[in-house]
């Protein structure tokens, strides 16, 4: 162990930081996935672990490239392979899978795999049945499982991401998470999925880069994949201009006095994205504006389908994960 003088440590560079996920999961790192039962966590990294094995983006973000590590300790093989089909997967994946009990030593043959396939990403889901921890309040085993977890991951380029379960009052913040204190704070990145009525949120606590806001998650009511984020503005803003042109279409034509009393928002709100419509020309304006006069509003005579389904069409609909 070397001693530093504090000239030398004011002299040391910040390392650049390299991501699995960009800005989100990095690389030789690890990360907990927490949730309660049915939010998704599943669901979340079966998604991320198709973009990560063919680089392709994830959440609108990059990620790298390689070879995914897979334990599915919970769920029968064949359920784990039908969601995979749902999400486009045709068996030449480059993905590992392992069921059921890890042999021997848990931290030896985690090496042995890394060093086999030498992966990107490895999920291990959930972590407490990997390690088999009696007790996920004991503050010394859990410390020393992710201890361990932890000394893997920085000695390889990939990043461990592992789930684990909110508890019951869990308000969607990294002190929900079931159990020790040492869970959070024993991680690069602590992400909370929650569901929230009809939409699921995500959001992270970061050891390095910048924490995620409460941001909704769009899913693909078919297959279940997750095909982008919004804030929840957005969220809002595209739900508000999804109604006006509901309304719109089947009014065929009407005022903005109509469109405020029919439909639910605030008025500021309803305007604002009333303009927007207008402006991106899902919906055409008509008249003087004058007093006695006022516009009118209907869709485009070459309207089809596409402009009826703004960001906030059947993307945000509830979703069976």
């Amino acid at each position: 162990m070397k001693v530093f003088t504090m000239n030398e440590l004011f002299s040391m560079k910040e390392p650049d930081t390299n991501w699995t996920l960009d800005g989100v999961l990095p690389t030789s790192g690890l990360s907990i996935i927490a949730g309660k039962p049915k939010t998704g966590k599943s669901t979340f990294m079966r998604c991320l672990t198709m973009a990560v094995q063919a680089g392709a983006p994830f959440m609108d973000r990059s990620t790298k490239l390689g070879p995914v590590l897979y334990f599915a300790l919970e769920e029968k093989a064949t359920e784990v392979r039908k969601h995979f089909e749902s999400l486009g997967a045709d068996g030449h994946e480059e993905v590992r899978f392992y069921f059921g009990k890890p042999p021997g030593n848990r931290v030896q043959f985690l090496q042995t795999q890394i060093e086999e396939w030498n992966p990107s990403l490895i999920i291990i889901d959930p972590v407490f049945r990997f390690f088999e921890v009696h007790d996920c309040n004991d503050y010394q085993e859990v410390n020393r499982v992710l201890t361990d977890l932890m000394d893997v991951a920085r000695l390889t380029e990939a990043h461990i991401m592992c789930s684990h379960h909110m508890n019951k009052g869990g308000k969607g913040d990294a002190d929900g998470i079931l159990g020790s204190t040492a869970i959070f704070g024993g991680v690069d990145t602590a992400l909370m999925l929650m569901r929230n009525g009809e939409h699921r949120t995500l959001a992270t606590t970061q050891r390095y880069g910048q924490d995620m806001p409460e941001t909704i998650l769009r899913f693909d009511p078919q297959t279940r994949h997750i095909l982008g984020t919004s804030t929840k503005d957005e969220w809002s803003a595209a739900s508000l201009r999804q109604s006006i042109l509901t309304i719109v279409k089947e009014l065929g034509s009407c005022t903005e006095a109509t469109i405020l009393t029919v439909t639910k928002g605030r008025s500021e709100d309803l305007k604002r994205e009333l303009r927007v419509l207008v402006e991106s020309g899902h919906v055409q304006r008509h008249g003087s504006g004058f007093k006695g006069q006022p516009f009118s509003y209907n869709l485009p005579e070459f309207a089809g389908p596409h402009l009826g389904t703004p960001k906030a069409g059947p993307a945000f609909m509830p979703v069976e994960l």
